[in-house]
């Protein structure tokens, strides 16, 4: 008998400080606690043993050891509740002089947040049944033609933003930034089988890749995080998902989709961070970012990784965050991708794991920006990240599925892809992912860190202001195909 609906779940996370985070004996005392031992009475939500979790990696140990409880009212549960488990923590450990010195206790501090379900519209099919517009008019002539006696191909009347990253830096443009010779404005110039030879990690809230985007896509794994649940939410679920899967099938689209996409040829790992309750717990994205750390240990460990983080990491686990993408810079194949957020240009970027951007040695870890329609910056940035860039947002072509409720005789191609005008900080992100992969897989005699670095690299050099003339324009990224490779 399931138990979502009758009780309220808080989640009591504690963060474990490094020195006790490979001290796997520690919370192995403490699940054998709470399942049969002096804090068996505590109330968690049963059954039990699902109920106590850490957030851990192989490598890294473990940064966070988490107990779901059940109460019958949300009030029930306060922080003097949680001061009275750390006491019983303390004494279960403390009295065992192998496990804790003395001086210490595994964690630096323990807080407590209520589960709750993510927003939903889950009244979506009670809604006007509406057919979306097509994302272009020249839809219809979407063609791929390939350049002969060359590696180029040109996809003609190219979706969203696609065009903007290949027009060329040696023609002339006019006063709004766009080119006015032979480039024309709707064509996409690019490197036949892009991205090949790489792994792209999409850390993201849900995936859908039964989406036509995905039909050509080399798709490596599948990471989730949490617990497996206990039980399983039919409603919710039926009601949810379409809110849920949307934006990182949206994201995943951008970097490998057939036609919304810039590295087609790159294998795609996805990572959840909403678990198999359909929650998204406030560590669910911290879960995914040490998965993958694991992961590219496991199965990629000599090849070149981009991990695209088209998402904010919550403040409770920014620091963290940042923690695990030092280590995965240290790697040497891995390029971290951070979106860096929808805020006013005003605003100053002063959280994690962000600001690791200020830091020298962090020469594979990418801030994108995105620009409007005029090719200036729309949101939040910092000059003194060592790799701040960005990607044009402005008229975006996100995929998307139909209504569930349309006739299946009446669904049409276009109906899997929608305009977005202004896609945020989250579309640079996997186009930047993109671009960086192609630029890896043009470079595949170079290894480990030299080729990733020579990508970063590639990535500022080439960019620039599409509008030179407009002291408030900014550079944004350009795959570096020339005029003279453009067919006459």
């Amino acid at each position: 008998m399931g138990t979502w609906g009758q009780d309220h779940r808080v989640s009591v996370s504690c963060i474990v400080k490094p020195k006790y985070r490979k001290r796997i004996e520690v919370f192995t005392k403490l699940d054998d606690a709470f399942l049969t031992g002096s804090l068996s009475s505590w109330p968690l939500l049963p059954p039990r043993k699902y109920s106590t979790y850490r957030v851990q990696s192989e490598h890294l140990g473990v940064w966070v050891y988490i107990m779901t409880h059940s109460m019958q009212k949300p009030y029930e549960f306060d922080t003097s509740i949680v001061a009275q488990l750390e006491k019983k923590i303390r004494r279960l450990l403390g009295g065992i002089s192998s496990l804790v010195t003395a001086s210490g206790y595994p964690f630096s501090r323990c807080e407590s947040l209520p589960i709750r379900r993510p927003a939903t519209d889950s009244r979506w099919y009670e809604t006007p049944l509406k057919e979306p517009l097509p994302p272009s008019e020249p839809w219809r002539h979407y063609q791929e033609e390939t350049v002969p006696e060359s590696d180029i191909s040109i996809t003609r009347n190219a979706l969203g933003e696609l065009p903007i990253l290949s027009w060329p830096k040696d023609v002339e443009y006019d006063n709004l930034g766009h080119p006015n010779r032979k480039i024309f404005e709707t064509s996409y110039s690019h490197y036949k089988k892009p991205g090949f030879g790489t792994v792209v990690y999409v850390l993201d809230s849900g995936f859908d890749l039964s989406h036509p985007e995905f039909v050509n896509t080399d798709v490596q794994d599948w990471i989730f995080t949490g617990k497996f649940p206990a039980e399983e939410d039919v409603e919710y679920f039926e009601e949810s998902m379409p809110v849920q899967l949307q934006h990182g099938t949206a994201m995943a689209g951008l970097i490998v989709g057939k036609r919304t996409g810039i590295a087609q040829d790159a294998e795609l790992v996805v990572a959840t961070r909403i678990n198999g309750y359909g929650v998204d717990e406030a560590f669910g994205s911290f879960d995914g970012i040490l998965r993958i750390y694991d992961h590219i240990k496991a199965y990629n460990p000599d090849r070149p990784c981009i991990i695209n983080v088209s998402l904010i990491f919550k403040t409770s686990v920014g620091e963290l965050a940042a923690g695990v993408i030092e280590e995965l810079n240290a790697l040497g194949n891995v390029i971290v991708v951070l979106a860096a957020g929808n805020g006013k240009p005003t605003e100053k970027l002063t959280g994690n794991p962000t600001i690791l951007a200020t830091r020298k040695d962090m020469k594979r870890l990418i801030i994108a920006g995105g620009s409007n329609g005029l090719f200036r910056n729309l949101y939040q940035f910092d000059d003194k990240f060592l790799n701040m860039v960005w990607a044009p947002v402005d008229r975006s072509v996100l995929s998307v599925f139909p209504d569930p409720r349309t006739p299946e005789d009446q669904i049409r191609d276009h109906m899997y892809y929608q305009r977005f005008p202004g896609g945020g900080t989250s579309v640079a992100a996997a186009l930047v992912s993109g671009m960086l992969a192609t630029y890896i897989s043009r470079n595949m005699g170079s290894f480990g860190a030299n080729q990733m670095d020579d990508a970063v690299k590639k990535l500022k050099d080439l960019s620039y202001k599409r509008n030179p003339g407009d002291r408030d324009g900014v550079k944004i990224i350009w795959n570096g195909i020339t005029s003279d490779q453009w067919p006459e």
